[in-house]
């Protein structure tokens, strides 16, 4: 039986909207699929109970389902024996550090806690200090940046914040300085779906920084970049520049070569914003975005 068909007959009412479950399904799918061992959740906002238990329900016996609730009127309600409920601020360190102490780390945490940007926000930045290597980290109804009644929008919202962490990523690649440098948590990939957020934490613990690397093979079709081959002679010129000072950095100065590659790649730079590419990179973006 789905998850979603679980949920749908859960004794205790609760709702959710219909974008999650697909998502829900997969990941849910692979936890019990890739974990034999005991499968611990932490579940961040209880509220009526029924999403809980359905959790409880899908995962089994051999499952821990913990509930944190800020409401301590969720002491009332019973659940099955593989659920243990907490009540406590989701915006607060030493909640966490409880849990963790208790519990040890999570292999998965959701968030469908009060929706604020601070609680959103503390939800993934405490949470990835409990969850394990390589764990899952959800965060629901994150169409409440939008939302006036959460003072959004905002830069403080978290999609706001994924924006930004997508950039932060993204600049972990050695082609790239700056950003990658600032971003301190773990984070492997952000997956976006309407209303929902999926972290995934590194599985190992280190450096996430991306470079290049080349197989064993020393066979070589075609030296020549043809990405560039129906381009203007000027522009191939640049690409080369740019390409034969990263050949030569071994052989040259180090201060040279921080000299010539930031310049060759300005020069790329320039003269795109008035090619053909550029007027044809913006019309497929206007067909993307419509």
């Amino acid at each position: 039986m789905s998850f979603q068909e679980i949920w749908k007959f859960s004794k205790k009412k609760s709702s959710k909207h219909t974008s999650y479950f697909p998502i829900y399904e997969r990941l849910f799918g692979e936890l019990k699929q890739n974990k034999s061992s005991e499968i611990k959740i932490l579940e961040i906002g209880v509220s009526t109970g029924g999403f809980t238990e359905a959790l409880s329900t899908y995962f089994g016996e051999k499952s821990l389902i913990v509930g944190l609730e800020f409401n301590p009127i969720i002491k009332d309600l019973k659940f099955p024996d593989n659920v243990r409920i907490h009540t406590g601020n989701a915006e607060e360190r030493e909640v966490y550090n409880n849990l963790n102490a208790i519990y040890g780390q999570f292999d998965m945490i959701i968030d469908d806690g009060g929706h604020t940007n601070l609680q959103q926000l503390s939800a993934l930045y405490y949470g990835f200090e409990i969850l394990c290597p390589g764990g899952i980290l959800i965060i629901e109804d994150t169409q409440c940046s939008y939302l006036r009644q959460f003072g959004n929008p905002s830069s403080q919202s978290i999609i706001s914040v994924c924006k930004d962490l997508v950039d932060r990523i993204n600049f972990r690649s050695t082609q790239l300085t700056g950003l990658g440098s600032k971003l301190q948590l773990p984070i492997e990939s952000i997956e976006l779906g309407c209303g929902v957020v999926v972290f995934r934490k590194a599985a190992t613990v280190g450096s996430l920084e991306s470079f290049q690397v080349f197989n064993g093979s020393t066979e070589m079709v075609s030296f020549e970049d043809y990405r560039f081959a129906n381009k203007a002679l000027l522009y191939r010129l640049k690409v080369l520049t740019v390409n034969a000072s990263r050949a030569m950095k071994d052989n040259m100065p180090s201060w040279v070569y921080r000299m010539v590659v930031p310049i060759g790649r300005l020069m790329l730079r320039l003269p795109y914003k008035f090619s053909k590419d550029a007027n044809l990179a913006s019309a497929m973006k206007g067909r993307i975005l419509r």
